[in-house]
Order: C-alpha cells, then sequence, then structure tokens
C-alpha cells in the first residue's frame, strides 16, 4: 500500500505560529528563535543514532501534535519521535536540502556503517513559507544536488536490471527519468529566484513521492547515496556535499565500467562549475578528508549497485583521483 503524501499549504512561518499550537516544536539552532517562551521545545543538531533515546525522553505522552522548523536533521528526529508515538506532525522546512520532508524514510548516522535508514511515517502537512526558505541559499542549491543524485541512481538501476539482481517499475522509472531532465533544465539558473525554489519544491515533492510508491529510495538512491553515507559519517557536512562527492566518483566509476549517461555527464559538469558549491567545499573540507572516507565505504546487501562491480582496488584509484581533481581545480 503506498503511504499518502503530505498536504502543501502556503503560509508566512510566523502567522502559522501564532494560529497554531503543538504539543512539542522540533527546531535547529537557527530556527528556535521563532518559537516563543513558555513551549515545549526540542533542539536538535545532529542525526547520530545515538540520540534517539534522548528524543523519544523529550516527550512523555501518547499520540503528540509535534512541527518540526528546520531542514534535514529536524525532520528525521520528528519522523522518529512519531513513528514511535503515534503522534502525527507537520513540517515548517527552512531550508529545501532534502527530500526527507516528502518521505516515509528516517535516516541517522552510525559510526561504523555510515547511514543507516528505516521506514517510519510521513507528514501530515507542510507549510511553505519561501521568505524563510530562500534565506538557506547554499543548502537549497544543495537540494539540487539531492535531485541530481537521481541521475546515477537510474544508471544503477540499469546495472541491477542487466545483472538479473533486481526488476523495477517501468512507470516509476520513467517518472525517474523525467526528474533528472527537469532537474538538469534548471541546474544552472538562480535558485535565489522565488520561481526556482517553487520548481525545487515540486522536483523534491516529486522525489519523495517517487520514495512512498516504491516503498524505498531506490528510484533516486543508488551508489552516490552510499558513497555519500560514509563521507558525512566521517565528516560531518551538508548531504547535498557528501552526495557532490558522491555522484562525481559513482559517475566516473559507473562510465570506466561501460556504462555512460549523457544525463549524468551533463550533470556532473554542472556540479563541478557550480561557485557556491566550490566556495563552500574548498571552506569546508579537503581532499584527504574526502579520500579518507572513501575508504570505509562498503556496497550494501540490500541495493545492487556499481559498487558492486567494481573491484575495491579500482573504487579506491578511481574515487581518490576524482576527489584530488575536484580540489586541485577549486
Amino acid at each position: 500500500m503506498v503511504m499518502k503524501g503530505p498536504t502543501i499549504s502556503l503560509c508566512d512561518v510566523n502567522t502559522y505560529l501564532r494560529r497554531n499550537a503543538f504539543d512539542l516544536y522540533v527546531v535547529n539552532e537557527y530556527t528556535r528563535q521563532l518559537i516563543g517562551k513558555g513551549m515545549n521545545v526540542l533542539e536538535v543538531s545532529k542525526a547520530d543514532i545515538k540520540e534517539l533515546d534522548s528524543f523519544l525522553a523529550s516527550f512523555s505522552g501518547n499520540q503528540p501534535r509535534i512541527l518540526a522548523i528546520g531542514a534535514g536533521t529536524v525532520i528525521d528526529a520528528v519522523k522518529y519521535l512519531c513513528f514511535k508515538t503515534g503522534g502525527v506532525f507537520n513540517i515548517i522546512p527552512s531550508a529545501l536540502s532534502t527530500n526527507s520532508f516528502a518521505t516515509h524514510r528516517n535516516s541517522f548516522f552510525d559510526k561504523e556503517r555510515g547511514k543507516v535508514s528505516f521506514d517510519s511515517v510521513v507528514a501530515n502537512e507542510i507549510i511553505v513559507d519561501f521568505d524563510l526558505i530562500k534565506q538557506a541559499y547554499i543548502l537549497n542549491k544543495f537540494g539540487l544536488v539531492e535531485i541530481a543524485s537521481t541521475a546515477t541512481a537510474q544508471v544503477d538501476c540499469d546495472i541491477a536490471y542487466q545483472q538479473n539482481k533486481e526488476t523495477f517499475s517501468s512507470s516509476l522509472r520513467e517518472r525517474a527519468r523525467k526528474l533528472v531532465e527537469d532537474t538538469q533544465s534548471i541546474m544552472a539558473e538562480n535558485i535565489a529566484r522565488k520561481d526556482m525554489l517553487e520548481k525545487l519544491l515540486h522536483l523534491l515533492l516529486e522525489s519523495g513521492a517517487l520514495t512512498r510508491e516504491n516503498g524505498n529510495g531506490r528510484m533516486v538512491s543508488g551508489s552516490e547515496h552510499i558513497i555519500s553515507s560514509y563521507i558525512e559519517s566521517e565528516k560531518p557536512c551538508p548531504h547535498g556535499m557528501g552526495l557532490l562527492f558522491g555522484i562525481m566518483v559513482a559517475s566516473a566509476l559507473q562510465d570506466n565500467a561501460g556504462y555512460p549517461n549523457k544525463h549524468v555527464e551533463i550533470i556532473v559538469e554542472l556540479l563541478k562549475k557550480d561557485l557556491d558549491i566550490r566556495t563552500y567545499v574548498g571552506t569546508n573540507a579537503t581532499a584527504t578528508q574526502i579520500i579518507n572516507a572513501l575508504e570505509k565505504v562498503r556496497p550494501r546487501t540490500d541495493k545492487f549497485t556499481i559498487l558492486d562491480i567494481v573491484p575495491r582496488e579500482q573504487f579506491l584509484e578511481i574515487g581518490s583521483e576524482v576527489v584530488r581533481n575536484y580540489f586541485d581545480n577549486l
């Protein structure tokens, strides 16, 4: 049974908060200031699997009404809370950085296993305030990286199908291909413009819908997400920054193994040239940190990808070269 998606509403964040009350408000350090004094507030700073018990300790009742104001880390915490307590939740996204606000999947970091994902619940409503969202400029840029990763994920689907490892819904695959094309068409646009944020929101919602309808993230998540999970665990960073390297490494591996794709090639070139992303990465990471994370990357038993057919020595050689070339050209 396909999970129903959330309702989408447009509303100024302050107006919404005045008109609606919740049992618990889950925020990050930036959105904490939006909540008035005397409210029950949980501030979340990291999505570490060791924090799950502390999330539950923040609310002792059953079936709470919870409001999440933030991005991926905050949203994952709220999903887990509602999954365990039977609560319902609404989301005011502070950035369009991932598709997590539109999916039923939870992701948390484990130092040994990288990112651990599992099913939880879907939001009741997403309240969109573009004036709030546009303040998170670089995170919105990373939202483009999130949906761009569908390109390498689809190549991994081709590989899994050709290797007789998995079968897929043809209609969902067609929608995923359309998502790649639509993403490619806006990657060079000014993401600060409201019309571009509206398109980004639509694309992330479609990415979330593909995840819900497929039952998992396979349509939009492949080897690039596996690689990214280890990078994010080793070098805490926005999901999109880890995915940037995941996409570039996955693309090089796929091309080298005889699975070139024109959409992937164009997307990788656009990502490499993005000045905002280049500036952020150059300020917040080093080639050594990313290469060290690659040392820990392992294929996943539940997702057949290019990582399953490329020898480990070749993966490390190609991956390290991709990372060094990126930093050398910053």
